[in-house]
């Protein structure tokens, strides 16, 4: 049994900030009520189940059911608390013993000892005029936030200068040399938001320990903080009970938004990029790609401050923020709010028409209604505040199963087979088994569904369904039970995974050379063509706009690639490879397909008309040896690449799988990347996540060679150099020929048995192109 509080120990731990209005806590004096509760289980993430809804914030952790009882609340508050902790951001530790503060000519200092070290805390405080006491505002980086700072007029303002903590940067490096991190050296995997937060718990103990000097009236502290400083001061508010009220503003991704819903919605700030100082990396390697096995979400982040208040603040029009997310998540906030009574400490407001981080004129009144009722205990002020232009968003699907929890005569139903993330190879024959148990034993039906989508039903036990001809794509399959009663129970969800079969990829005996024509050996017919048909970023590209195709071959030295590619505009404009015209060649050479990157994957891109910058990922991928030509074309461009196996990290043999994707970017106009395709992809990941590759197999047992009616022709031209006429040998028929010049252009072309006048070329080198569409030779010769 999980130790629960009943109401009246509850309420012996509030502040003396309380009103008549409400029967619930506004605000506590401890930093965590609920230390005495007990750990609830934390799966290794491999363990977790999918579940592709939003969980529902009064289940226990454990699965023995839910309580929206109160007295409840505090211990399932702090199996939130332990999840988020373990899968997002590492522990934040507790308050240490040892804390001094003082308050000196305006200004804060804390001094936090641990280990021998000690970090310190200083801020410039302002002070109304008056007798007090006063509420406190703590800003994050600046007084108020990004707020206006007339907004709080009669509180104190204390900006928290995070750095002082733990320094800001845009990478995943962390800085081993910051305060924190010497005061707990073995914290130095845990993410900004677990040091950050711990940071402003430090800084309302040195509030606490000055309360004379400064007039605080600590039961009324309110944080606030705007777009990667909104998810700082949400955490620090979810985090630390003696807050108030929390406001936050604009926070994006991370935030309010659910990580489960901005997986759904597009260019938004998601589990696969976003900043990875704020978080652990392990919540990378764990979830991405895997979002729906987070056993919590941001609802119940945000649900940590309950009964509190909390105000959440956002700006549509800036798709990276995703406030579509943000909006489901605060629907789902306000059902525990509403469960509670409690309506009015919550409120949000979406509103367009301004700068991020810049509060709009409507918004003002709104946020000061929350600074009155929960800072000055004005119970007039109006915060039912719901602002939004998301009335098409059905923001119910991802709650109804807790907003309206299943009737206990309902038939409970199980999805057994197949394990959770199951791989299968396309075309896919899947049987799906499900077993149900019902208390009147009337069970009609089970139906299978892949998301939304009913594939298929059973009405007899044993429950099974056979889902057959399934194309490659990752697929979540659940189960509906549904009664004589019409009662419906639904089940786990399962992720099954299917996987397009390996590509043979073949040795060869004949190595190409590498100058961006097209040899004779890449025209055997064994070999295949990776074509570049997934429209990854842009949409209803035309193939003359952006098409292509690869090939690949190999021996005990090299990987030898070829790609065709057409583009009817080249660019070659920007600082970053992948915004311009380039190709990218990713490769997985163990076949794990794990996230993120490890030593034997890769990503090498090639830009157009660049030739010599080739781009890496890894960065710091070595590119010795690797070798590459660019040749314009009529339509387009070739690359022709050989790389090492070094450079793979990996030596070849018969039979050997490998990851590998092809893809193709296009810029038409300069500026940023227009258009995207992927041979295997569906989603513009590959750059981070393997799993997400296609598979080819190395065959070494049957080399290639060129075609053998090019081998019984030794064929030569000369003179060269040549001035007007060049003579061909080796060809015991007519031909076609092409001449091409250095950059790709065709300057000459016909049919011929052996000579070709070249008296109107420039002088310069050219190539001569010879054969049928199968078999070609390109042979380079200079024009005198």
């Amino acid at each position: 049994m999980k130790p629960k509080l009943n109401l009246v120990a509850i309420l012996i731990c509030i502040c003396t900030a309380f009103s008549s209005y409400a029967q619930l806590p506004f605000v506590y004096d401890t930093e965590n009520t609920g230390t005495n509760c007990a750990e609830p289980p934390l799966p290794d993430p491999s363990d977790l189940t999918n579940y592709p809804n939003l969980p529902d914030p009064f289940s226990w952790s454990d699965g023995s059911g839910r309580s929206t009882d109160f007295a409840d609340w505090e211990c399932r508050r702090n199996e939130i608390k332990a999840e988020i902790e373990e899968y997002e951001i590492g522990p934040k530790p507790d308050r240490p013993s040892n804390i001094t503060a003082s308050y000196a000519d305006g200004t804060l200092t804390v001094e936090v000892t641990e280990n021998g070290e000690t970090l310190t805390l200083t801020s410039n405080v302002i002070i109304p005029s008056g007798t007090g006491p006063f509420p406190v505002v703590i800003g994050m980086n600046n007084p108020t936030g990004s707020l206006p700072s007339e907004l709080f007029d009669g509180v104190i303002q204390i900006p928290f200068m995070h750095n002082q903590v733990v320094t800001y940067t845009q990478t995943s490096n962390r800085n081993a040399d910051d305060p924190y991190y010497k005061l707990y050296p073995d914290l130095t995997y845990v993410g900004n938001y677990s040091a950050w937060s711990w940071g402003v718990s430090r800084l309302i103990d040195g509030i606490e320990i000055v309360q004379d000097q400064i007039n605080a009236d600590l039961g009324h502290i309110t944080v606030t903080g705007c777009s990667y400083a909104g998810k700082m001061a949400l955490f620090s508010g979810a985090f630390d009970e003696r807050i108030a009220l929390t406001i936050v503003q604009e926070s994006g991704g991370g935030g309010i938004n659910s990580w489960r819903v901005s997986e759904t919605i597009g260019n938004v700030e998601k589990i696969d990029n976003t900043n990875y100082s704020w978080f652990m990396e392990s919540m990378r390697t764990n979830f991405q790609g895997r979002v729906g096995t987070l056993p919590h979400d941001h609802h119940e982040l945000m649900a940590m401050i309950v009964p509190r208040a909390l105000l959440v603040l956002g700006n549509p029009p800036y798709e990276w923020l995703g406030d579509e997310s943000g909006y489901v998540s605060s629907r789902a906030v306000q059902e525990v709010y509403k469960t509670f009574e409690i309506d009015d400490r919550f409120g949000f407001s979406f509103r367009s028409g301004h700068n991020h981080c810049s509060l709009p004129t409507e918004s003002n009144s709104e946020v000061q209604a929350f600074v009155d009722k929960f800072l000055f205990d004005d119970d007039t002020a109006n915060t039912n505040i719901e602002v939004h232009p998301f009335q098409d968003v059905d923001y119910n699907k991802w709650i109804e199963a807790w907003k309206e929890p299943a009737d206990p005569n309902a038939p409970v139903v199980t999805l057994d087979g197949p394990e959770n993330n199951s791989i299968y190879e396309a075309p896919a024959e899947i049987t799906f088994t499900a077993s149900v148990t019902d208390m009147d034993n009337n069970v009609s039906k089970v139906e299978f569904y892949n998301d939304d989508e009913k594939i298929g039903e059973d009405t007899t036990a044993p429950y099974s369904f056979t889902w057959t001809e399934v194309p490659v794509g990752s697929y979540f399959i659940s189960a509906e039970a549904i009664d004589a009663e019409d009662l419906a129970g639904s089940s786990n969800v399962v992720n099954v995974i299917v996987r397009a079969p390996s590509v043979e990829v073949f040795k060869t005996e004949v190595a190409p050379t590498i100058d961006g024509n097209i040899d004779a050996i890449w025209n055997n017919p064994k070999i295949v063509s990776f074509n570049a048909e997934n429209i990854l970023v842009g949409t209803s590209l035309e193939a003359n706009d952006l098409s292509g195709m690869a090939k690949m071959i190999w021996d005990e030295d090299n990987v030898y690639l070829l790609a065709q590619v057409t583009d009817d505009a080249y660019q070659n404009d920007s600082p970053n490879i992948y915004e311009d015209d380039n190709v990218e060649f990713y490769f997985d050479a163990d076949n794990s397909k794990t996230a993120p990157y490890d030593d034997n994957d890769a990503q090498f891109s090639f830009g157009w008309n660049d030739g010599t910058t080739i781009g890496v990922i890894p960065a710091g991928r070595s590119t010795e040896g690797i070798n590459y030509s660019i040749m314009d074309t009529d339509t387009g461009y070739t690359v022709e690449i050989q790389i090492p196996w070094s450079n793979l990290q990996s030596t070849p043999e018969d039979g050997k799988e490998m990851g590998f994707d092809f893809m193709i970017n296009d810029d038409d106009d300069g500026g940023g990347r227009d258009g995207k395709l992927s041979w295997n992809a569906t989603e513009d990941q590959a750059w981070q996540d393997p799993s997400i590759f296609g598979t080819i197999k190395l065959v070494g047992s049957d080399a290639l060679s060129v075609d053998e009616r090019f081998k019984a022709h030794s064929v030569i031209i000369y003179p060269n150099p040549a001035q007007n006429i060049l003579l061909v040998e080796g060809m015991d028929k007519e031909f076609d020929y092409k001449v091409i010049d250095i950059t790709g252009r065709l300057q000459l072309s016909g049919k011929t048995k052996s000579a070709i006048k070249i008296d109107g070329l420039a002088q310069g080198v050219y190539f001569l192109n010879i054969g049928d569409s199968l078999n070609k030779n390109n042979i380079k010769f200079i024009k005198e």
